[in-house]
Parts: structure tokens; sequence; C-alpha cells
């Protein structure tokens, strides 16, 4: 079976292809392969040899992408893509409620049997998301077979209310391959010694410079832990386009050189374990992956009141209000204790249900049944 995986943005380095990436590597691909497409593009070409490598192909549309999409340049992508290549099996992953209802109608007009609408992540609740949940009710509830989400506020958050009432949609838990977060205290000291952080009190944070991931605050909190902890590093793997505003901030704040920006990295997992905290003040989560990876790696993880529940997995896990501010999560983070024995956590994942393999064959048994 050939299973399109649909994206409603770019193929890049965000959550949706890293989670879609994990079930590719564990799936049985002797029963299902993948191939992907987005009407955008894709400028990822790593994840692009890798997909190719697994047995699967990329399609892209050369669509327009202003940050939200173009509704135009995503419908008539689609079906120009769906009128030449016929899939029984399509899975729609989106941060937009439009791209996942529209993907899933025009999907159902070219020959899909089988249409899966994941959801993601939350977002603002503002006046445009509310008219677009109205609109696209009625064409969920004509065109899709099966819903899927990372958590339950992630599926509140995009479905049909009697959807969620009626409990027809599927947590498939973002699983992770644990043992790439296994600690290891030699991976911890040679990075710490390449990264030059040796003997600092080191902060990380993984995500896209957004609006989001609430950089802005977090540059504020660790300039008053820096002010308490003279010692203290920040590490900010991602890339986007607030990257360059929060260079300058970090500059006019006169903390350059506690700031270490390390763009996209594959070796996330690694740098974690140099870390002795991770810091996560999202303004909106589906879930936050990169929590759970964060604990998988004995990292005291340190949350806003936006992360769900379900990444809650350790009692590494502590979250806090955004109004709570600055001087608290400053000192909250400053007074978290050492963990003495990190490597533990990979294994308290695995029975929360957050290993990769579990979570691919929930996903297969969905592609698989009723085909």
């Amino acid at each position: 079976m050939r299973v399109l995986q649909i994206f409603g943005e770019p193929l890049s380095n965000g959550g949706q292809e890293a989670f879609i990436m994990n079930m590719y590597r564990n799936i049985d691909r002797d029963k299902v392969q993948f191939d992907f497409f987005t009407p955008y593009y894709c400028d990822n070409e790593k994840l692009k040899n890798e997909i190719n490598e697994l047995g699967g192909e990329v399609y892209v549309g050369n669509g327009k992408f202003d940050g939200e999409g173009n509704k135009k340049d995503f419908i008539n992508g689609l079906k120009k893509f769906m009128f030449t290549h016929k899939y029984e099996v399509v899975h729609i992953h989106s941060g937009s409620i439009f791209a996942l209802s529209f993907g899933a109608k025009i999907s159902k007009k070219y020959g899909a049997k089988k249409i899966i609408v994941h959801s993601h992540c939350t977002g603002n609740n503002n006046f445009k998301y509310k008219i677009m949940k109205i609109i696209s009710a009625p064409i969920f509830l004509n065109n899709v077979t099966d819903y899927c989400a990372c958590s339950k506020l992630a599926a509140e958050w995009k479905f049909p209310k009697s959807i969620i009432e009626k409990k027809k949609f599927k947590i498939i838990k973002n699983g992770i391959e644990l043992e790439r977060f296994q600690f290891h205290k030699e991976i911890r000291d040679k990075y710490r010694k390449d990264l030059n952080i040796e003997k600092d009190f080191v902060i990380c944070h993984i995500g896209r410079f957004t609006e989001q991931k609430n950089h802005e605050f977090l540059i504020q909190i660790f300039e008053k832990i820096k002010s308490k902890c003279n010692r203290s590093k920040l590490l900010l793997i991602g890339d986007g386009p607030n990257r360059e505003h929060i260079k300058k901030m970090v500059e006019k704040m006169k903390i350059s050189d506690s700031v270490i920006f390390l763009e996209i990295r594959r070796d996330v997992n690694n740098i974690l374990q140099a870390a002795d905290a991770f810091a996560f003040p999202s303004k909106f989560e589906g879930l936050g992956i990169v929590a759970i990876e964060a604990q998988a790696t004995g990292l005291q993880t340190i949350c806003s009141e936006n992360i769900p529940e379900e990444a809650n997995q350790t009692e590494l896990f502590h979250k806090l209000n955004l109004s709570d501010g600055i001087d608290t999560w400053a000192n909250k983070i400053l007074d978290l204790k050492e963990i003495l024995n990190r490597e533990k956590y990979s294994n308290k994942l695995k029975i929360a249900g957050y290993d990769a393999k579990n979570s691919a064959r929930s996903l297969e048994k969905i592609y698989l049944k009723g085909i």
C-alpha cells in the first residue's frame, strides 16, 4: 500500500515532518510505503534524500507560501496532483483547519477511500479561526474517514464538536526513537567540551523562531538568570522569520556572549544531553514533542500552561503560567536540582508509550483497516 502524506505547509524542518519521519522509519515498509506531497516546496534536502532512500517519493506543487499558506495555490496544487496520481489512502497534516478540511474534500473527489486528517497543534483563538472552524465542520463530516491528533487539546482545536463528543478520534502519541535520546555521560561531556560550556549552567530551547515559541519572553528569563548566575548559557536551536529580531534583542541586552544560536541540527538528541534544563514557554502547542525528547534525556523541563498535559510524563516536567512573570520563571529554573540518574528516563518514556515503534504500529492499523 502506498499512502500519500499531504502537507498543508512546505516540507521543511517542523514537528509534523519529524513525527511522520519517525513513523516512516519504524513502520513495516513491506506493508506500507509513503509518498509525500506539498502544494508549496521542499527546502530540506536531507529529508528528501532520506524519503527516497526509504522508498518514497517527494512531490511539490511550487505554490507561494506566505507564512500561513496560500489557499488558492493549495487547492489548485492538490487538485492538479490528485488528478494525475491515484491513492486509496491519504494522510493530511497541517496547522491549518482550511488545509485539513479542503484537503479531505479534494482527496475524496479524486478517489481516495480512506482520508485521515491529523491535528498536530492548537493556535490563536481569533475571529478568523472561529469562522474557519464553523465552515470546516460539515466538510470534515462529509469527507473524512479517520481523525487523528497528538493530544486531546489538538483534537478539540481542529475537529467538529460531534467528533469530540462521540470520541470518534484517535490519539496517536508522537513517539520518538528513544534509543537516540538515551542519556550517556560520554556524549554529554563531549558536547559540552565542543560547545565550550563545560563549566556553565546550560538552558536549552528547540523551536522555530516564530511568535508561537515566545522567544522574547525566554530571552528576558535568561537575562534574569544570567544576573543571578553569571556562568549561564542559553542554547537556541532552530530557524525561522524572527531569528534576526531575537539576535538583535540579545545584542541590545548585551548577553551575546552567553546565547548560542545553533540553527537547525540533526543531533538535538545529543545537545539535550549536554544541557541542564529545557525551557519551553510557548504561547500554544498541540503537544510539544521536544518536551518529550527533553524528558527522555533526563532533562529538567519547564513549560508554559499552554503545553498539553499529555507531555507531562515524568517528575521532570514542570508547568508555569506565562502570567507568573520573568522572576518566577527564572527562580524556578535556577532552583531545579540536578538529576543524578538521567539514564533511566528513556525507559520511563517507553513505558508511557512514547516509543516510535508503538506509534508506528498504531498508525499502520489505521492505514490497513478496511482496505
